[in-house]
């Protein structure tokens, strides 16, 4: 990897756009077929290589969704598509070598004549390749190892740059990321130790504390500019439902007198908007959340 300003750039990344499900799958799949697998003396199917799949997804404004490149401003604010990023790593399993790769090697002072010398060096041939490949693995694995450990013990300086694996999960590590992370264990006994240095490491990945950020002025523009929409919506049902109405009625005249000459009840006459009080009590909560919204940003 390298630096470009304040951008890491590893090299050999390629980025796909997918714009579907039946994509997305099919990449998946083309991805899983390019992992390294090898048969060691632990596993028949033993991952050779960290796997990670990053996805981001962009979710597009309305104007854009409608093919509009315009954007429109309600009140002081445009509205912004969103974008979301999800990372899947499926890490290698730290190996000792001892156990699975050198109980492959040929015995000491083996001497082979023929084709059975062919197959004694190809064996050794392979055994090279797995070991390259175990250091690889470790190498990457004790990177993240002491990434961990400088963010617990809340360093300074976070070491992501010493792998590339490391450098592609510092935001799931140290970011503003909500991160999950599941850990694979062997039930044997002669895994034992495997297991419980597995199980440390879990345990001081659960003491990172991720600061989780989100656009909060673009989630507060879009509930600003939702609720605009549905003000006017509102507004102007009020103006096509809503119409004065006159109604009369007659009450005893609280100042008559008996003997007077004028009549013992008064017509009392009363004029109200109507027809929207359904509309007009939504608009009062609109305006209402609305307030809260603009005092909150």
């Amino acid at each position: 990897g390298r630096e470009e300003g304040h951008r890491e750039v590893i090299g050999g990344k390629r980025h796909r756009e997918v714009r579907s499900e039946q994509e997305l799958v099919s990449l998946l799949r083309e991805g899983m077929a390019r992992r390294r697998r090898a048969a060691t003396a632990m596993n028949e199917r033993s991952s050779r290589a960290h796997c990670l799949v990053m996805l981001k997804a962009k979710q597009p404004s309305r104007d854009e969704a409608e093919g509009s490149g315009e954007k429109k401003a309600w009140g002081a604010a445009r509205e912004r598509g969103r974008e979301h990023a999800l990372c899947l790593a499926d890490l290698g399993g730290s190996e000792q070598v001892s156990k699975s790769l050198l109980s492959a090697l040929p015995p000491p002072g083996l001497r082979a004549e023929g084709s059975g010398a062919a197959n004694v060096r190809a064996r050794a041939d392979d055994v090279d390749v797995r070991l390259g490949e175990a250091i690889r693995i470790n190498v990457g694995l004790l990177a993240l190892k002491n990434c961990v450990r400088a963010l617990v013990d809340k360093r300074p300086h976070v070491p992501y740059r010493d792998s590339k694996l490391t450098l592609l999960l510092k935001q799931a590590l140290g970011g503003t990321c909500r991160t999950s992370v599941l850990v694979a264990l062997r039930a044997e006994r002669e895994h034992a130790l495997e297991s419980i240095d597995s199980l440390r490491f879990a345990a001081s990945l659960s003491q990172v504390r991720n600061q989780l950020q989100t656009d909060c002025m673009g989630v507060a523009e879009e509930a600003l500019r939702e609720l605009d929409l549905r003000i006017a919506e509102v507004e102007g049902l009020i103006q096509k439902n809503e119409h004065w109405l006159t109604t009369t009625h007659s009450r005893p005249d609280p100042r008559y007198q008996e003997g007077e000459a004028t009549a013992a009840s008064e017509v009392v006459s009363k004029t109200a908007l109507v027809g929207a009080e359904r509309e007009r009590r939504e608009l009062e909560e609109l305006l209402a959340r609305r307030l809260v919204l603009t005092q909150a940003t």
